[in-house]
C-alpha cells in the first residue's frame, strides 16, 4: 500500500530489465473506502479523469517516466480525501491522439467534454458513448494506435 514503494521498485525494475533503452508510463491508485481518501501517483501516463461533486479533476501528481532515470528526479503522492462517490476515466493515448480526416485531434478537451455531460452515466454506457463520439470524429481514418479505456464508478456512503 506504500505507492511511493512501489513506484520506486517498479522503476529500479524497468530500469534493469530495459537498461535505460525504453520505458514505461503507470498510472497506480489506491481507494480507502473507510477514510474516503484516494491517493494515486501518475508516472508520464495520460492524467485519468475523476468525477466528484460535479467537478471534474485530472489526475497529474506523480513523477516522470519509468526506466528513463536511475533515482526518479521527483516523486509525490497525490490524495484526494472526503470522497465518497466519483467517477473514474483512466485513458491511453491513443484515444486523445486519434486524427479526423482534416489531421485535427480528438484530444483531451473533446474527451473531457464528453465525459462532463455524460458523468451520470452506467462506465459501461458512457466507455461506449466515448468510443462512439471517437467513431465519428475519425471519419473514414482508421484508428492508428491502440487505445484503452477504463471506467469505473464508486458509491460509497459513510
Amino acid at each position: 500500500s506504500d505507492l511511493k514503494e512501489i513506484i520506486t521498485e517498479l522503476n529500479h525494475q524497468v530500469m534493469s530489465n530495459a537498461e535505460g533503452q525504453h520505458f514505461i508510463t503507470f498510472f497506480v491508485a489506491i481507494y480507502d473506502k473507510e477514510s474516503m481518501e484516494l491517493k494515486y501517483v501518475n508516472s508520464g501516463h495520460n492524467p485519468p479523469v475523476l468525477v466528484h461533486d460535479g467537478k471534474l479533476q485530472m489526475l497529474e501528481e506523480g513523477s516522470t517516466i519509468l526506466g528513463a532515470f536511475h533515482e526518479l528526479p521527483f516523486l509525490n503522492v497525490g490524495t484526494i480525501e472526503g470522497i465518497g462517490e466519483f467517477l473514474f476515466c483512466g485513458f491511453t493515448d491513443g484515444l486523445t491522439e486519434l486524427n479526423n480526416s482534416k489531421g485535427e485531434e480528438f484530444g483531451t478537451d473533446e474527451l473531457l467534454k464528453v465525459i462532463k455531460e455524460n458523468s451520470g452515466l452506467e462506465p459501461a454506457e458512457l466507455n461506449a458513448l466515448i468510443v462512439k463520439s471517437m467513431d465519428r470524429f475519425k471519419e473514414e481514418n482508421s484508428f492508428n494506435d491502440d487505445i484503452t479505456l477504463f471506467t469505473c464508478k464508486v458509491n460509497h456512503k459513510k
